[in-house]
């Protein structure tokens, strides 16, 4: 098929070869044969729409990963600060049991575990008792 010749009779739809010259054997060596090649502008619009969606992902890992550095932080100072008070308590333990559970409860309520698990545990060494 030479250029000027309808190529579009093969592919439906007029192609690349008809706008450039070069004929319908150029586009088909090409693999070019189904219509105008993007723009460089379309083009570029895609990759920075990828670029910018990967720079997002990038960013809020980074965000996630340090929102989780300072939740285990804030635990360690916790479990730290319970230790302690546990390790002082049993320490300087003087007094009858009942003094000992009360101060254990203390413990354990200023250490935010709740007021529900601090019943809990509090009632099961209480059986025990």
């Amino acid at each position: 098929v030479r250029v000027g010749s309808d190529c579009s009779e093969l592919t439906g739809t007029p192609c690349r070869c008809h706008r450039t010259g070069k004929g319908y054997a150029w586009a088909r060596v090409q693999n070019r044969n189904v219509g105008p090649r993007p723009s460089r502008t379309q083009t570029t619009a895609v990759f920075d729409f990828f670029k910018k969606a990967g720079d997002f992902v990038k960013d809020r890992a980074a965000e996630d990963i340090e929102k989780v550095r300072k939740f285990n932080d804030g635990l360690t100072k916790s479990r730290e600060k319970l230790a302690a008070d546990l390790e002082a308590l049993i320490s300087g333990a003087e007094g009858g049991i009942s003094d000992i559970l009360e101060e254990l409860e203390d413990v354990l309520l200023m250490s935010d575990l709740g007021v529900d698990t601090v019943d809990k545990i509090m009632e099961d060494l209480r059986k025990d008792v």
